[in-house]
């Protein structure tokens, strides 16, 4: 465990507020190890502040984890990604947003939502803060799949009630 480190758990939680801003210095290495790191994300993984990221993926970086999240397109800079989703109707485009929110407000790395046409969902993910893609950014994409897979069969699941029962009536 580095010195670093070790100082900074040695911190009290309640700390004055010039000791609380140094934080994020002692857990830059920390992230910067745990960047090199992680060649498997999934959806149990957490975002990292991004302030210890450093830098954003290279384009061949973020090629070789777009096999991730296959529905997701990269831009030609290799610098950003999206998902365009043909929601059900306007209601489930909102509930789709609804659940990404909080997803995206508990790991502190936030999607641009786009919606248009009443029911066309653009999600757009990228780090601001660098300007590129990091692993934050195929954490969020994976946590997002799997938010809109399960509003796809629930959507499903409607639709086919609403069939079953036209049948019978």
């Amino acid at each position: 465990m580095s010195t670093l480190f070790r100082l900074y758990k040695a911190l009290p939680s309640a700390t004055p507020r010039k000791v609380t801003a140094l934080r994020p210095l002692f857990l830059a290495p920390m992230c910067l190890v745990r960047r090199q790191m992680s060649s498997s994300l999934s959806h149990e993984s957490k975002c990292v502040p991004c302030e210890g990221i450093g830098a954003p993926l290279t384009p061949a970086e973020a090629e070789s984890k777009h096999a991730l999240v296959p529905l997701w397109e990269l831009n030609d800079g290799r610098t950003r990604m999206s998902r365009e989703v043909d929601t059900a109707n306007f209601l489930s485009a909102i509930d789709a947003i609804k659940r990404i929110a909080p997803i995206a407000e508990n790991e502190g790395h936030h999607p641009d939502l786009h919606l248009t046409d009443y029911k066309k969902l653009k999600v757009e993910l990228w780090t601001h803060a660098l300007g590129g893609l990091t692993d934050n950014d195929f954490i969020m994409a994976i946590k997002i799949d799997t938010i809109l897979d399960r509003l796809e069969a629930e959507n499903d699941d409607t639709q086919s009630l609403i069939n079953a029962q036209a049948l019978l009536s």
